[in-house]
Order: structure tokens, then C-alpha cells, then sequence
């Protein structure tokens, strides 16, 4: 099976740079093989070979008004019946509100006014890919101080020819409206403190967003949050729009591996990543297959000549092996290794093309990044937790309790409790609110009860893993330590815990 993911952030996601999306949200298995393309910056309205995006203009048929009407027109979705029920209500909603702006205009010119009324729709593509986004952006003025303005945002599964909701791109019973909503109230307390922008209060400001509030993914891959005019902020604010942080969602987006971060293929299952070239984009796809030829994994790198006629050649495939089937052989070479594992990089002995023509010339281009592989390849994680016993704190040895385990994620969970009593923190727990409290001195963080949130004084923090509660045990990723208490944890060559606090 394959499986082809749009990347948010390069995800270019979800790449949802970074991010990745995809139809649907199951978790890579043996036998899959997953495909993501590096998308280019978008340029001539195109949407990769099959799917276009065309102008329609329409024009008023009255004088003495400005009325300028470019709409979208997609061409090329495999569903000719929803292809053409998209293009029809974009078309009809146009020409439906032309028709009461020229009854309006006709009314005005009997009261011999000075102005012209205005009427402008026009539309930009701000993704393309799996995922098609654009927004339709409509404004009308016919008096007073301010004209009317519009923005309707479309998101289209170009695989499947359907429209896609915010609710979509998240895993089943995801958390992603709180994760979401945080966010979006940091960055207005962020703006408004620095002055540069003000938003309405209370029940008339930003509450939360929806299973379908407005959005889109720009050319990076980034979701952004978006709202009408005066919808949370005053006229002057305009369309008020919210980039949401690849790295605070990425773990719950549908089908989350592979990803692409900030220019980088990450793969958390075997804890390494790869920075991608900028040369490379739109030149290389990168296809994942697991348990492939006797090995763990197979990412391939491979090379997309302009002339689809040719055959794609590997730039690069880097290899994950078990270390006890691991053996030296003449094609490959080892660029990193953990306690379990081997990683090796296979490079094309000789240029696959003609040297001569234009494919052979740019393959040998993008090869010469592989001169500085040593520098491209890092392992994110060189040991990994293999005693879920016990951990060792500020040097002294603590047997658990309540062992530590891994979740359905791959998360190892610890027991918050007992490691934060061994730091010297003070342990409560809220059962109203169904938080997990801890507090030493001037410092006090803690853990909500099932959801993927977590505190630090006054600022709330994501881990990517909801806490569990379990006959009485909250468990927490051993992340908390650094990333929410600001500790540091090691893993010792025996595959044990340290933390330093």
C-alpha cells in the first residue's frame, strides 16, 4: 500500500515545512510504504501536474460602478461531479451577489452621489498539493464610512475530491481544539502587549475555534487559523489570521510519520532526522518503507527529472538495521548508530544519466549535497529507555512503585508522584478539576488528568501525549522533566532514566 502525504512546512506538513497530512490517520505498519513529495513555492496557478486552478472573470452589464470579478475554476479533480459542484457554487455565489449589488447601485445613482460603488472578488492559491487551499476574497462598498469585506477559505482533498474541515486533519478524539486554542490566546496576549494590535474581550472575543472553523495551509505547509472581519477584533484589524506551530500539533495530526520540520525529514520511530537541501526541493521525493529487504527501514531519496518519461534514480537511501544482523558490505556505510541500532547511507556509485543532458548535469548537482552527509544526518535520541524499574535522580538510585511504560504512541510514561516527590517537589491533587499538582518553592507545574496539557507557573505546555490516569497514578511523558519542569534527563548506556534537577 501507498500512501502519498502532503508535508506541512517544508509540512514543505500538516509540509500540515512541517507537518504532514494525509487522507487517512492510521499508524505506519509493517509492509507500508509512505511517500512524501518536497513541494516547490507555488507559481503559475498550478496544482501538481493533474489539478489547476483557471480565472473566470465576470463583468457587471451596468455603468458608473467599479466592479472587478475573478474567480477560481478548478480543473483536473478526479470527481468530475464534484469538480464541477465546486466550481458551480463558487460561480453561483459571485454572480448572486453582483446581481443585489447592481440592484443597490441602480437605487444609488437616483440620489446623484459623487462616489462609484465598488464591487471587487478576487482569489489566491495559498497551497497546493494533496491538500488545495484558497480563499475567495469579496469586498463591496456602496456608502458610508467602510466598505463590506469577505474572505471564504476552500481546502480540497485533490485525491479524494472533497472538502476538508479543520476537524479532519486531527486523529480521532485528538485534543487539537484546546492545543489550538491556547495558542491563538498566547499570540493576542502577545500582540497586545506589544502594542500592535487590540482585540474584543469577554464573550465578544475569541472563545474557541470549531470541528469547521476557518482555515488554511500556506505555501510552507503551516496551518493558520483564520476570522472575518470584527469577528474577535475591530474593523481596523481587519481578517485576523493565527499560524499555528507545527511542532505543538504535529504529534497529533492524522498519520503523523514522516514528517518534514523547518526543512528537516524526521522519523520519531527510529529517532533520527535529515536536513533537506534547499536545491533539492521540487527535485527529490522521499519514500519510506518498513521492514524492507531484511532491514527496519528504507528511506529513499529520489531523484524527479523534469521529463516524467525517465525513470526517478536514488540520490540517497538511508538504512535502519537491527546492530546484531548488522554486517559490513561494499554499498553502503554506517553514518550512525544507537544501542539497538545501525544506520547506513547507500549513494549511487556512478551518475545514472547522461552526463551531457540537462538530467544528468542536475542530478550531478544534487549529489554533491551528499558530500556533507556527516553533517546532514544527526540521531535525535542515542540511547533509548530500556528499565522501566527504576530511574536515577540527582545521582542516587530510586526503584519504582509504579513501573514506567510505553503508550500506544511509543511514549514512555513515568509516574509523576513518585519522581517529583524524590526531586523534593510537594505533591496535591486537585479531584475537582482532576490535575495533578506539584510545587517546590517558587516553582510549581503539573498535569492535567487526561488531556495533552500541561502547566509551568502560568503557562500551559503541550507534550504531544495526553497524561493517564491509572488506579490512581498519574503518568506524564518523561518530557516533563525538560521540557515543562526545565530538568535535564540523560539515559545512561544501561538504557536508565537520570535526572538532574
Amino acid at each position: 500500500m501507498k500512501k502519498k502525504i502532503v508535508v506541512l512546512g517544508l509540512a514543505g506538513c500538516l509540509t500540515l515545512s512541517s507537518v504532514s497530512f494525509a487522507i487517512d490517520g492510521k499508524n505506519v505498519d509493517k509492509n507500508t510504504k509512505n511517500k512524501i513529495i518536497i513541494p516547490a513555492p507555488i507559481s503559475s496557478e498550478s496544482i501538481g501536474n493533474k489539478v489547476k486552478v483557471e480565472s473566470k472573470t465576470i463583468k457587471s452589464n451596468i455603468d458608473n460602478v467599479k466592479v472587478n470579478i475573478k474567480i477560481p475554476v478548478v480543473k483536473g479533480l478526479k470527481d468530475a461531479v464534484y469538480q464541477e459542484k465546486l466550481n458551480h457554487l463558487i460561480e453561483d455565489t459571485a454572480k448572486k451577489e453582483l446581481k443585489e449589488f447592481e440592484e443597490q447601485a441602480k437605487e444609488l445613482s437616483k440620489l446623484n452621489i459623487e462616489w462609484k460603488p465598488e464591487m471587487n472578488v478576487e482569489y489566491e492559491i495559498k497551497s497546493e498539493g494533496d491538500i488545495l487551499s484558497f480563499v475567495v476574497d469579496s469586498y463591496f462598498y456602496t456608502g458610508g464610512a467602510h466598505g463590506i469585506s469577505r474572505k471564504d477559505y476552500y481546502n480540497i482533498d485533490a485525491n479524494d475530491s472533497k472538502a476538508i474541515e479543520l476537524a479532519d486533519l486531527f486523529k480521532e478524539n485528538s485534543d487539537f481544539k484546546t492545543i489550538i486554542n491556547d495558542e491563538i490566546n498566547k499570540q493576542i496576549k502577545e500582540q497586545v502587549a506589544e502594542g500592535e494590535k487590540s482585540y474584543f474581550t469577554g464573550e465578544n472575543g475569541f472563545v474557541t475555534i470549531n470541528d469547521d472553523s476557518s482555515f488554511y495551509i500556506d505555501k510552507d505547509g503551516n496551518l493558520v487559523i483564520t476570522f472575518q472581519q470584527y469577528d474577535i477584533a475591530p474593523g481596523y484589524m481587519g481578517h485576523p489570521e493565527f499560524k499555528i506551530p507545527n511542532e505543538s500539533i504535529v504529534q497529533i495530526l492524522k498519520n503523523v510519520k514522516p514528517v518534514v520540520i523547518k526543512d528537516e525529514y524526521h522519523n520519531y520511530k527510529y529517532n533520527f532526522k535529515f536536513k533537506i537541501a534547499p536545491i533539492w526541493k521540487n527535485k527529490v521525493d522521499i519514500i519510506e518503507e518498513y521492514d524492507a529487504n531484511n532491514k527496519n527501514l528504507e528511506v529513499n531519496f529520489i531523484y524527479s527529472p523534469a521529463n516524467e518519461k525517465l525513470k526517478g534514480e536514488k540520490l540517497l537511501t538511508i538504512s535502519v538495521v537491527d546492530k546484531k544482523n548488522y554486517k559490513e558490505d561494499e554499498k553502503s556505510f554506517p553514518i550512525g548508530e544507537t544501542k539497538s541500532y545501525v544506520y547506513l547511507a547507500t549513494v549511487p556509485q556512478a551518475n545514472p544519466y547522461d552526463s551531457k543532458k540537462p538530467e544528468g548535469k542536475e542530478f550531478a548537482k544534487l549529489s554533491q549535497v551528499l558530500d556533507g552527509i556527516d553533517d546532514l544526518f544527526q540521531v535525535t535520541e542515542v540511547n533509548e529507555i530500556t528499565n522501566f524499574d527504576k530511574v536515577i535522580i540527582n545521582g542516587k538510585e530510586l526503584k519504582l512503585k509504579k513501573p514506567m511504560f510505553k503508550s500506544e504512541n511509543g511514549t514512555v510514561m513515568m509516574p509523576l508522584a513518585e519522581v517529583a516527590r524524590a526531586l523534593d517537589f510537594k505533591v496535591t491533587w486537585n479531584g475537582k478539576n482532576k490535575v495533578a499538582n506539584i510545587n517546590k518553592g517558587s516553582v510549581s507545574a503539573g498535569a492535567y488528568a487526561g488531556k495533552d496539557q500541561y502547566y509551568f507557573s502560568k503557562a500551559l505546555v503541550h507534550l504531544g501525549e495526553k497524561t493517564q490516569l491509572i488506579k490512581g497514578t498519574t503518568f506524564v511523558p518523561v518530557s516533563f522533566i525538560d521540557e515543562v519542569i526545565k530538568g535535564e534527563k540523560v539515559i545512561n548506556s544501561d538504557g536508565v532514566l537520570n535526572i538532574k534537577y
